[in-house]
């Protein structure tokens, strides 16, 4: 493994754990907010990790950025079968809520914060489990 693609998933495991530790916090201040932030930035080291270690690149040459989240999921899903289309969606639409957390208000009853939070979570592992990047490996 490349030694890139390790500090992008040690830092997606990270945000993982910290968007956990906020859902299950007793206090709601920052709380919605703090775990969409979280979970959206776990799910764009967790493919830029992958991107990088299958295809060699996270970067066009002579761009000044890395691919955003939605580059990096468009390759996971159509070229890389990491993810599929229904994982997709969760992806894009928990990008959308961090989105609305950053550059407005968002109201999110428990429930549909506990939907998203269950379902990221589970394709994350599945993400990981997919690409083979298990302890040891």
């Amino acid at each position: 493994m490349r030694r890139k693609t390790k500090l992008f998933l040690d830092r997606a495991g990270d945000s993982l754990v910290l968007a956990i530790e906020l859902f299950n916090r007793p206090q709601e201040s920052g709380r919605t907010e703090g775990v969409l932030l979280f979970l959206d930035h776990a799910f764009e080291m967790l493919l830029k990790g992958i991107v990088l270690e299958k295809t060699g690149r996270i970067r066009k040459s002579r761009e000044r950025f890395n691919y955003s989240l939605d580059k990096c999921l468009n390759i996971c899903k159509d070229q890389l079968g990491i993810l599929d289309a229904d994982e997709a969606v969760v992806v894009r639409n928990l990008d959308g809520f961090r989105d609305a957390a950053v550059h407005d208000v968002v109201v999110m009853s428990e429930g549909l914060m506990y939907a998203h939070a269950q379902s990221a979570v589970a394709i994350f592992a599945h993400s990981v489990h997919h690409a083979n990047y298990r302890e040891g490996k």
